[in-house]
């Protein structure tokens, strides 16, 4: 996320650095209700269709309330 343009003096050179420290990928997983963000999971790389499932089945599931039944 640099600047593609800069301003100087007429007839002289914008001088300017960009930092190179690329960190490692964190993918944030989570889910969002009407009272905010409920069950979030992070990840170090990519997101697959494994992780979605560990996603799913240890975070997520454990926060949705039962159905309830009608009578």
């Amino acid at each position: 996320m640099t600047r593609r343009f800069g301003r100087a003096l007429s007839g002289k050179r914008v001088q300017d650095a960009t930092p190179k420290n690329y960190g490692r990928n964190v993918t944030i997983i989570g889910s969002l209700s009407c009272y905010g963000l409920n069950a979030v999971m992070t990840v170090e790389g990519a997101t697959d269709a494994a992780v979605f499932r560990a996603y799913v089945s240890t975070v997520l599931a454990p926060v949705i309330p039962p159905k309830k039944k009608r009578i």
